[in-house]
């Protein structure tokens, strides 16, 4: 079985741990990486190639664009999802298509949005299991 590839960038530390324990249990999806800083996103998605960022909204306001404009202009084909700083909501932002909302943040619904939108990655990114 092919795995989803993730990573968790610059979410609060609860939210990190809760979500990390939560999607580390799940069998079809990985946690490749973990960062805190903004900075260091673009150069993990490099090395590690995942198919969905889950990253807090801290690290798309720091003063650049927002991190799927950066990976777009970066040629990275990766679903970022962007979850508030409340925790109240969450968008994800597919390659090519339209952002999206997500109203409801449980770590299931978190967890099924993740294997729905990495498969928009393209065949090449996430071969069928």
């Amino acid at each position: 079985m092919t795995r989803i590839r993730i990573i968790l960038a610059d979410l609060p530390g609860l939210l990190r741990g809760v979500l990390g324990g939560y999607l580390t249990r799940e069998p079809d999806i990985e946690i490749v990486g973990n960062v805190d800083r903004r900075e260091e996103i673009a150069a993990l998605v490099r090395q590690t190639l995942p198919h969905v960022v889950v990253c807090g909204e801290r690290g798309t306001s720091e003063g650049g664009p927002p991190l799927d404009t950066e990976l777009r202009h970066m040629a990275i084909p990766v679903t970022v999802i962007t979850i508030s700083a409340k925790g109240d909501r969450a968008v994800i932002s597919p390659p090519h298509q339209k952002p999206v909302e997500l109203q409801d943040l449980s770590t299931g619904t978190i967890a099924q949005a993740i294997r729905r939108y990495a498969a928009v990655n393209g065949s090449t990114r996430l071969p069928p299991a």
